[in-house]
């Protein structure tokens, strides 16, 4: 369920914030119960909790439980100091919040396979990627407006739908850029760099995972997305310098030379190459800055950390609660250069979100939280948790399905680390 919660979470459901995957996952939590209930409970002692695992838990999430206390208690504390505080918004930007991190906490340990939760992963991906390529063969042939997986009177929210056709709109005006099952571009790179990332860093490949990640890395290109671009360099650099560090000395200067070579190639050819999308990407990357206004790179990306050095010590320190920020922009007149005078949004990248909201004390669980993830499970965990972290500073990813699937296989992967760590040790 978690495997394509991103997909099915574009359709609505009728309660208003709630996605139709978070619905269904909310089903899924049901009739996992009664299992959930006999890990926990001692039934042999009456209704009794089962200390070791209690206490194991605690030992592997007592800093994701923290973190969500902390958020829980500043958000609270936020009616104190915001005049125009909204229970309704705080109240659900916490419950999204407390979902996934009970299913994170509680039931990604007990349910989430890793190699099972991968194959079923690149089953998703694989069908992503025929549709995406379907979207291209429709729109060679003339159809501006290709079979939509995803018609709009279903989309999440109206803005969702508006967003979605204004991207159709301007892929047929300016150049096409295939979605997939997704809303736009930037969401396929989300769902599928995480899986080259995975793979790449197993050890057991063979030549047809070696072909699937070669076209999953295509696919990535060809939406175009300056988003997904970065993601699949970050992945693409780590597995790099992780081949440089385990080489022989004498295979490492051939290596090297093959990278620069790569390297150099692609930067020719975007330097030299006259297409207006690729400028377009560059010139996505030079709009990002203080002076420039509020450009999508700025809304995404620097927005939040200006919000964050124009809040007082205080909030600094501790934050203004989670689901708040329109309340205490308002309230505090908190306008940065990068606002817009008719722009009422809330939008940051997930880090910087949590950064205002939780301040500098959230923000340090909140790290050291995703440091105990990272470490357990060796390199596909430490991968994992910087392409994380990446698309955290980048995207407004916290407490979304991507998100959730990332943590979850940085946890599962690590326990099963740890666990056959223990058995070696055994025998």
């Amino acid at each position: 369920m978690i495997i394509i919660l991103p997909v099915l979470n574009a359709f609505e459901f009728p309660i208003n914030r709630i996605g139709f995957g978070e619905f269904l996952l909310i089903i899924v939590m049901i009739i996992g119960i009664p299992k959930v209930w006999n890990h926990f409970i001692d039934r042999k002692r009456g209704i009794a909790f089962n200390k070791d695992h209690v206490f194991k838990a605690w030992a592997l999430h007592h800093m994701h439980i923290i973190f969500l206390v902390y958020s829980i208690l500043i958000s609270v504390a936020a009616y104190y100091f915001t005049p125009s505080y909204s229970l309704v918004e705080v109240l659900g930007r916490l419950a999204r919040q407390l979902l996934y991190g009970f299913i994170l906490i509680v039931y990604t340990p007990l349910f989430f396979r890793p190699r099972k939760a991968v194959r079923y992963y690149g089953i998703v991906i694989a069908l992503a990627l025929i549709y995406l390529i379907l979207q291209l063969i429709f729109h060679k042939f003339g159809y501006s407006f290709y079979p939509n997986f995803i018609p709009s009177k279903l989309l999440y929210t109206i803005q969702d739908s508006i967003d979605f056709r204004y991207h159709l709109n301007i892929n047929s005006l300016i150049q096409y850029r295939p979605t997939s099952f997704f809303l736009e571009p930037a969401y396929y790179g989300e769902y599928v760099v995480p899986f080259i990332a995975i793979v790449l860093f197993n050890e057991d490949k063979g030549i047809k995972e070696w072909i699937f990640i070669a076209l999953v890395i295509f696919s990535v290109l060809l939406t175009k997305s300056a988003n997904g671009f970065v993601f699949l360099g970050v992945v693409l650099l780590a597995y790099s310098v992780h081949i440089l560090l385990t080489l022989k000395m004498k295979y490492k200067w051939y290596y090297t030379a093959i990278l620069f070579l790569i390297g150099a190639n692609i930067l020719a050819v975007l330097y030299f190459m006259d297409n207006p999308y690729l400028v377009g990407i560059l010139n996505r990357f030079g709009e990002i800055g203080v002076g420039k206004g509020n450009t999508s790179g700025n809304i995404r990306i620097l927005r939040g950390f200006l919000v964050f050095a124009a809040l007082g010590g205080a909030f600094k320190m501790f934050g203004f609660g989670f689901g708040n920020y329109e309340a205490f922009r308002n309230d505090y007149r908190l306008i940065t250069d990068m606002d817009h005078y008719v722009d009422n949004s809330d939008y940051m990248s997930g880090f910087t979100q949590i950064l205002t909201s939780a301040g500098l004390i959230g923000s340090g669980l909140f790290l050291w939280m995703l440091l105990r993830y990272s470490v357990r499970g060796g390199l596909k965990t430490m991968s994992l948790g910087i392409l994380l972290m990446v698309m955290m500073i980048s995207s407004s990813l916290y407490a979304t399905p991507v998100y959730l699937l990332i943590i979850s296989f940085m946890i599962s992967i690590g326990e099963e680390s740890v666990t056959t760590k223990a058995e070696r040790s055994f025998l």
